[in-house]
């Protein structure tokens, strides 16, 4: 028991000698101080200010926190982040404008303190230094855009979203002051754009970066520069220069299509470019969109295909359907068929399928060895129409339509009887059609 207690005796002895020196280390460390009775000063200022502080009593905490601040500006990180709360309690509790300016000087200053002493923590001082700025000097925009782009510039990627889209505010704000050029606008969009647009591909549930870029969108399609020869002049030498630059070439397809300008060839150009560089269905889909609409069809349905690819069910079917679509506009019925087909593999009760399919066969002109076989399209597109209004009921209105467009070009029953047919007889019809169905008559 005696050698147990001589044991906790000692350790409290060691455990008072560590405290002691912890606590008069800072006498040796001259960030408190240039001599020990200054250092004694500020660690007793430092202390004195945080019940005040705490308080909210920030002109009691003042009184305090300013002896430090002025003997030991480096000796708290957080002292200096709580000076920015006293001020700011100053600046809006001031009794007249000029006491108010002067405290907007010293919060100014106190940022560049912060900057000083603690460099490693700058780019954040700075970034509260321009929203101050912002809030209570709006006159001194252009001096809070250059601390945004030198702010932007040093943290690269990790740039404030929020501090962006604050200087694209301020950048539209002076073009239509007449203070910046259009070409500032779009550089500035284009260039810290796709820093956001980084930051919300990497986090898309991010709301602070998702509002920041809405706010870049709207505040960038609203200054009045988004134009169609502005944007294709901005950027068609940028795409020149570098056409594999994928984050490039989805500024340039995202932009030129949130200003409809689609029908340009860059976009055509760069949408091409970032399919190939970083495929994708929905890219596909959008380029072969691109070539239907330049009567390309063609060239869009290896996209369609690779869209497809990626699909299934419905979402597979209906890729399939619009470019069977597109394959009827050029003529194209064989591919056409072969894609409703598609469709009704992806989607067994695509109704529309079943339309496609019967229209092309429908649309066959056959010159058989009699008129009953001659009609055999016919027969098949009714017996595919009506095969549509059994799997999906909400094409039903134009399959009916359909099925008496095609019936009334049925033989009558004369014809069938002149040439020794009768009503549901089976028949192969052919023509390159190759189905078998049963007669009818008008």
């Amino acid at each position: 028991m005696k050698s147990k207690l001589v044991q906790l005796g000692v350790l409290a002895v060691l455990l008072f000698m560590a405290v002691s020196a912890s606590a008069q280390s800072y006498l040796q460390d001259p960030k408190y101080g240039p001599d020990e009775d200054a250092r004694k000063t500020c660690a007793t200022n430092l202390n004195l200010y945080k019940d005040g502080f705490k308080a909210k009593d920030y002109k009691e905490a003042y009184k305090y926190w300013r002896v430090a601040y002025k003997i030991c500006p480096g000796a708290s990180l957080k002292a200096l982040q709580e000076g920015r709360v006293i001020y700011q309690h100053f600046i809006e509790t001031a009794p007249n404008e000029a006491a108010k300016q002067a405290y907007v000087d010293s919060l100014m200053a106190l940022y560049d303190t912060r900057i000083k002493y603690f460099p490693k923590y700058a780019a954040s001082a700075l970034e509260f230094k321009v929203q101050d700025l912002l809030v209570y000097r709006p006159d001194q925009a252009p001096h809070a855009l250059d601390m945004i782009n030198s702010l932007v510039k040093s943290q690269g990627d990790n740039a404030s979203a929020e501090i962006i889209a604050y200087g694209m505010v301020i950048t539209c704000d002076l073009y239509k002051k007449k203070a910046a050029t259009a070409d500032q606008v779009m550089s500035y969009y284009s260039t810290y754009g796709s820093v956001v647009e980084k930051q919300l591909a990497a986090d898309p549930t991010n709301e602070e970066v998702k509002n920041a870029k809405t706010t870049m969108d709207a505040t960038f399609v609203n200054s009045g520069v988004a134009s169609c020869d502005n944007l294709i002049a901005l950027y068609s030498s940028k795409f020149e220069q570098t056409p594999n630059d994928v984050d490039m070439l989805k500024r340039i397809v995202s932009l030129l299509s949130a200003n409809r300008c689609t029908k340009s060839d860059l976009f055509f150009k760069a949408a091409i470019a970032l399919q190939k560089a970083e495929p994708s269905p929905e890219g596909a889909l959008n380029v072969a969109n691109l070539f239907v609409e330049r009567g390309e069809y063609g060239k869009a349905l290896p996209y369609f295909k690779e869209a497809a690819s990626a699909k299934s069910g419905k979402d597979k079917a209906n890729i399939y359907l619009y470019a069977a679509s597109s394959m009827m506009k050029s003529g194209n019925k064989s591919e056409a068929k072969s894609l409703a087909r598609l469709a009704l593999d992806a989607d067994g009760n695509s109704g529309m399928a079943y339309i496609i399919i019967a229209n092309i066969i429908g649309s066959e002109k056959c010159n058989a060895a009699d008129p009953i076989l001659s009609a055999g399209p016919y027969f098949v597109a009714v017996d595919y129409l009506r095969k549509a209004k059994q799997v999906d009921s909400s094409v039903a209105d134009e399959a009916d339509r359909l099925i008496n467009n095609y019936s009334a070009a049925f033989p009558s029953k004369t014809d069938l009887f002149s040439y020794a047919y009768e009503v549901g007889q089976t028949i192969t019809v052919g023509c390159g059609i190759n189905e078998r169905t049963t007669v009818r008559s008008r």
